[in-house]
């Protein structure tokens, strides 16, 4: 824990977001793949009480994000899943994948474009 001497006072958010990117940057590195192994994940968004009908409709929609984020590059998808799905501001999200303010804008863009596209 050598790093919480040199805190230099970001938000926790931020910085707890910096950690787990690092640590999900150094797991992809190791086994260069990415697996979605708990297909559940997203199956808690859906309410239960919904019409038969509502849930499929909505089972086909997140399947369909999984997809369209498996099919973006890392950055891109990083960049998506941050600001859109975690609620970073484009600062904090930057901050967390170490890349200018500017630079994240332009991740994010094409991410959606390339998300719009498809």
């Amino acid at each position: 824990m050598p790093y919480l001497l040199h805190y230099d006072g970001r938000t926790a958010k931020s910085g707890l977001f910096s950690v787990a990117y690092r640590a999900y940057i150094d797991y992809y590195r190791k086994y260069n793949r990415v697996v979605v192994k708990e297909q559940g994940f997203f199956s808690d968004l859906s309410d239960q009480k919904k019409a038969p009908l509502d849930a499929l409709v909505a089972k086909e929609e997140l399947e369909e994000i999984v997809t369209l984020l498996d099919n973006l590059p890392e950055k891109h998808k990083s960049a998506v899943l941050l600001h859109g799905f975690h609620g970073l501001s484009q600062a904090e999200a930057a901050e967390v994948m170490d890349v200018r303010r500017s630079h994240f804008k332009v991740l994010l863009f094409r991410g959606r474009q390339a998300g719009e596209k498809e």
